[in-house]
């Protein structure tokens, strides 16, 4: 029988039938080193999440916070907690109220909105929010703005959303002055973590140049959508440490569909409605079961990139 491997894993969340350009930007090997990371290193983790698009239910008007992103940032930390680590959530106002849709406790979340962008005292925000989460590992952005070089943030159409923004991606930049490992987890380069990849990403991405963040992490992880790098990890973690760790089909959607109670809409088309980033959430239930299936498999096989299954501490 073919051995299924890690690799397999990020081919499958590799796939781009958004056509963004996934390949041509994005660097292979880095889910199986954010994964060995998470699952070697003790520490509270820190996950980061929420992108605003037009609502256009509302005209276009305002922003609201996309499908892609805050469900799967939740499997990602059940998954974390099951493993025995301490996770928090950081994010805006209107993201807090996903999650909290999605069962986050008040006790963790933490709150980001005094992070604004182009206040003096941003970093000071920034810093505070770290303190608060305690001893910090990782801090992992899964769909978050990621500052351009200009300082300002863009949509991937390349309007600009500054003024709509909650800039999550300073945590990023004072967790490096800690010591603290980041993690990225993008779609189109414009997302915080990304910024390594950000030639790559102005070459095969449209409006690339203008929107490509310069927020770096330590591992940056590229897929067709944000949910499915944060489910692609969830499933490596799954494979290291044989256990369940992946989310079911029908917590997928109702955590779909809670978000979209809440106000939510899909950033492609603006609209309430079950897509992340345009597809239906078929295409996500679908790949779900494809990373179950290589990441549930017999003892011993499918550890790619050199990765072994120790378990680190006892774990």
């Amino acid at each position: 029988m073919r051995l299924l491997t890690i690799d397999a894993i990020e081919g499958r969340i590799l796939r781009d039938p958004g056509r963004r350009g996934v390949e041509g930007f994005a660097r292979r090997g880095q889910l199986a080193a954010a994964a060995r990371s998470l699952w070697k290193n003790d520490g509270a983790v820190l996950i980061c999440t929420g992108f605003p698009v037009p609502d256009l239910r509302r005209g276009g008007g305002r922003r609201s916070p996309e499908t892609d992103g805050p469900g799967a940032a939740k499997a990602l930390g059940d998954a974390l907690a099951t493993l025995g680590r301490e996770v928090l959530y950081a994010t805006g106002p209107r993201t807090a109220a996903l999650l909290a849709r999605l069962g986050v406790a008040p006790a963790a979340r933490i709150d980001a909105s005094g992070l604004r962008p182009g206040d003096p005292a941003v970093a000071a925000h920034a810093d505070a929010c770290l303190d608060a989460a305690g001893a910090l590992a990782h801090v992992v952005a899964v769909e978050v703005p990621g500052r351009a070089a200009d300082g300002r943030y863009y949509g991937m159409s390349g309007a600009d959303i500054t003024a709509s923004v909650c800039a999550l991606d300073e945590l990023l930049l004072r967790a490096a002055a800690r010591g603290v490992k980041r993690i990225g987890v993008g779609d189109g380069g414009n997302e915080a973590g990304l910024g390594a990849l950000r030639r790559d990403v102005a070459g095969a991405v449209p409006h690339g140049e203008r929107i490509a963040t310069v927020v770096e992490a330590d591992f940056a992880i590229v897929a067709g959508t944000s949910t499915w790098g944060a489910l692609g990890l969830v499933a490596t973690l799954s494979l290291l440490s044989r256990r369940p760790l992946l989310p079911s089909l029908d917590e997928v959607r109702a955590g779909l569909d809670a978000i979209l109670a809440c106000g939510a809409v899909d950033g492609v088309s603006g609209q309430s409605e079950p897509r992340i980033d345009g597809l239906p959430i078929e295409h996500t239930l679908e790949l779900l079961e494809e990373l179950r299936g290589l990441a549930e498999q017999p003892r011993g096989e499918g550890l790619g990139h050199g990765l072994c299954p120790d378990a680190p501490n006892g774990r």
